[in-house]
């Protein structure tokens, strides 16, 4: 009985074939990268949010936003640490009141984009800074003082600089008399996000033009800005 031999690939069909996946990894990969950062954005976004739902809930107690260097029981603290209660960390919150602050990583104050190497105990680093035209020092304003409308007044934004959570000095904000611009960055292609004093997270161009920047960080500097010079 004749026995049937199977026939293999030629080398020239096995780079043929190569080729061909290649080519479709090439064309799937852009697509998979861009979801997978559009995630990372949205993922960055509601960090943000939430941070401004507890800011909304701590002046609905208090009549005004925390200051930038607010005080928390006997303990000197910061804008962060004052909304750690109305974000639902009691138990942290209670540690710094009683004067014992408690160092602790805490994932939402870490942009998706740019990921902290570790979360190991004793480190705090931060991705977002407040408004220190807002949370002013000593004693923050209301929203109904943001004399240039809350939707175009920046309450939070986030930063690539080494920021922790738990600083006591103005690293944890940023302020229209500063260089904004050098203070606002991300990793997100081409964007930063930021929050803003009416509860929306808008991306903003990383091209967008420096005063335009600091007239959305100023909120009573009486500058009109259009939804275009956002882009």
């Amino acid at each position: 009985m004749r026995r049937r031999t199977r026939r293999g690939f030629t080398l020239v069909e096995l780079l043929v074939v190569i080729t061909i996946i290649g080519m479709l990894v090439a064309l799937v990969m852009p697509a998979i990268l861009s979801s997978k950062e559009q995630a990372r954005r949205t993922g960055c976004t509601n960090y943000q949010k939430q941070l401004g739902t507890a800011a909304a809930g701590y002046e609905a107690t208090h009549g005004r936003l925390p200051a930038w260097n607010a005080k928390v029981g006997v303990q000197q603290a910061n804008w962060f640490v004052a909304l750690l209660l109305p974000l639902g960390n009691e138990p942290l919150y209670e540690e710094w009141k009683k004067g014992t602050p408690k160092k602790e990583f805490i994932a939402y104050m870490v942009c998706p984009s740019n990921p902290f190497e570790t979360s190991a105990r004793g480190l705090t680093p931060s991705a977002y800074l407040a408004n220190a035209d807002i949370c002013r020092e000593n004693k923050g304003i209301a929203l109904s003082d943001v004399k240039d409308g809350v939707n175009h007044t920046i309450l939070f934004s986030e930063s690539l600089d080494d920021h922790y959570w738990d600083a006591l000095d103005r690293s944890t904000v940023f302020a229209a008399g500063e260089d904004v611009k050098a203070h606002l960055s991300s990793k997100h292609s081409g964007v930063v996000i930021a929050y803003f004093c009416d509860g929306s997270a808008r991306s903003l161009s990383e091209d967008i033009n420096g005063d335009i920047l600091k007239n959305l960080v100023n909120p009573e500097d009486g500058q009109t800005i259009d939804d275009a010079d956002l882009e």
